[in-house]
């Protein structure tokens, strides 16, 4: 199989596999443009698909996050898996962002793969778990 029917098979599995599962999932080119981004990440962020496909991952997530760089365009630069936590802008959901490259077989990155698992619950859950600490130490 060459290295293009690699990559494409590659980026279909993530997206089908991303379609199942409740995690958003895009996936960025070596120049760090998003290529695809499945249901959910339109859900989880508020994002529109039409906004982000052929956009700048950085662009995307300085317009539409609180954070300073995307997790996915550090992953491109570093060439290794990157978790950040940050927060969507247009649904407020927290959420922990993890960018892992697909490299070649030279070295070089052929796509990033980024998942964003929405921890908005789980946040809640944690804030009333140290209240609750609070008040039986009181």
């Amino acid at each position: 199989m060459h290295d293009e029917e690699k990559n494409n098979m590659h980026k279909l599995t993530a997206l089908l596999i991303g379609d199942e599962i409740d995690d958003g999932v895009y996936l960025i080119d070596p120049d760090g443009n998003i290529t695809d981004v499945n249901r959910k990440y339109c859900e989880i962020t508020g994002i529109k698909q039409s906004d982000c496909l052929g956009k700048s991952a950085t662009d995307i997530t300085k317009e539409y996050f609180i954070t300073t760089e995307a997790a996915s365009t550090r992953a491109l630069n570093e060439k290794e898996k990157v978790i950040v936590m940050t927060r969507a802008r247009l649904t407020g959901k927290e959420l922990m962002v993890t960018a892992c490259p697909l490299k070649n077989d030279d070295g070089s990155v052929r796509l990033v793969i980024t998942v964003l698992r929405d921890i908005t619950q789980l946040k809640k859950l944690e804030e009333q778990l140290h209240k609750s600490k609070k008040i039986t130490e009181q």
